[in-house]
Order: structure tokens, then C-alpha cells, then sequence
């Protein structure tokens, strides 16, 4: 059995699995949605897989290896070049055959990499939810259409056009520091800055001079870069 998922035919890596565990194999295919080729009874062997994957997703197979604790062989010499074709995985046999594989360095960027990305997903998995309690306790109806996500901030206009919300994503104590921009100008009318829980509950509100400084510098802290 083998899986193609790409859109293009640029590839970086090459991993193969040692007897992979039903549950590692199972949730293999997800971990890329595009850009891979995975050859399941990789050389005869039920057991054992091989994932040829783009570059950029070094920090996606590592974290999974990590994960599950993989037996693993990498081979880093696998280029963009080579022809891995569908049905045919004794190719990709003749190409690795004299090379040697390597262990992954996990090395503090890799780890930064790693850190990103699975904070970024855990934001995919649990922004929708926060984001609508935040909003529905400050009382603002929200346009989804003006959604946008950067660093993982929430920024989103409200129906009227008169505001603009940004909600940072939790930080370590799991506050949320949120901003309404004043879109329109009106007399007495103000942006605000809050401290919030994802449930919606206000744990502060950021007013004066200092109080701003120290919103915006804990507003920064929060972002995913």
C-alpha cells in the first residue's frame, strides 16, 4: 500500500520507520496533508514504513517520531530529484541503498520549530471556541468574514464596522489579553484593553498610561512567532 499526497514533486527527507506501532501508523497520514509519499511493508516488511517528505516539515516528522518514540532511520540525502514512483518502492530502494543514515539533531532551533508549530495547532484546535466567549462577553457581534489569524492573534471587525477586536491566544497562565479598537471617531470613545480568561471572564481592565505599557508588552509576550 502506498499514499501520495503532493503538490509538487520538491521533496527533502527521507525517514524510515523500524516495526511502526498501529496507533504511529494510523495517524501518520494526517501529521502532512500535502507534500509526502508513504510506502507502507516498506521492503517486504508489514511493519515497517517509509515517509519521503518535504524539507519544511522536518520539525512535523521529528515531533512525531518524539511522540511515539519511533525506531527510525533518516536520511538526509534524499533530494528533490529522485523518482519516487507510485507502486514502484523497490525505486526508492535502489535510491537509498548507499546511503547512510543519520540521527536527527535536535538542535534549538529544531525545538523552536517544533514549540511553533504545535502552539499554532493547539490555537487551531481552540481559538473558535475562546474567541466567540471573549467576544459574546464583551458583547460584540462579530463579522466573519473580516476573521484573521496572525501570530496567533484573532482580529475580527464587529457587524457595524465601528470595531476591531484582536485576541491574543493564552499565554502561560492561560490569560488572554484582548484589544478593541475604535474604528470610527467618536467624542469619549476609546480603545480598551483587557486581561481575559477563555471562558470570557474580565480578570483586568488596562487604562492608564502605565497600565497600557504593560498591556502591550504582555499582548507581544503572547504571540506565536
Amino acid at each position: 500500500m502506498q499514499i501520495q499526497n503532493n503538490n509538487s514533486t520538491t521533496f527533502g527527507y527521507g525517514y524510515k520507520f523500524i516495526r511502526m506501532p498501529k496507533a504511529a501508523k494510523e495517524d501518520l497520514p494526517d501529521i502532512i496533508k500535502k507534500g509526502k509519499t508513504i510506502y507502507y511493508g516498506f521492503e517486504g516488511k508489514k511493519s515497517n514504513v517509509f515517509l519521503v517528505a518535504k524539507d519544511n516539515f522536518h520539525d512535523i516528522v521529528a515531533s512525531f517520531i518524539k511522540k511515539y518514540n519511533l525506531n527510525y532511520r533518516f536520511y538526509p540525502e534524499v533530494k528533490s530529484e529522485m523518482d519516487f514512483k507510485i507502486g514502484h518502492p523497490e525505486k526508492l530502494s535502489e535510491i537509498i541503498r548507499d546511503m547512510n543514515p543519520s540521527e536527527i539533531n535536535f538542535t534549538d532551533e529544531l525545538k523552536k520549530r517544533i514549540a511553533v508549530r504545535t502552539a499554532k495547532q493547539k490555537i487551531q484546535e481552540k481559538s473558535p471556541e475562546y474567541t466567540k466567549n471573549i467576544l459574546n462577553s464583551l458583547k460584540i457581534e462579530p463579522d466573519l468574514s473580516t476573521l484573521q489569524s496572525k501570530n496567533g492573534i484573532k482580529i475580527i471587525e464587529n457587524v457595524n464596522k465601528t470595531e476591531r477586536v484582536l485576541i491574543s491566544p493564552p499565554d502561560k497562565n492561560d490569560i488572554h489579553y484582548v484589544k478593541v479598537q475604535q474604528l470610527v471617531s467618536m467624542t469619549d470613545c476609546a480603545d480598551k484593553r483587557y486581561a481575559m480568561t477563555s471562558d470570557g471572564k474580565i480578570v483586568k481592565n488596562y487604562s492608564d498610561i502605565d497600565e497600557i505599557l504593560t498591556f502591550s508588552k504582555l499582548f507581544n509576550q503572547a504571540q506565536v512567532k
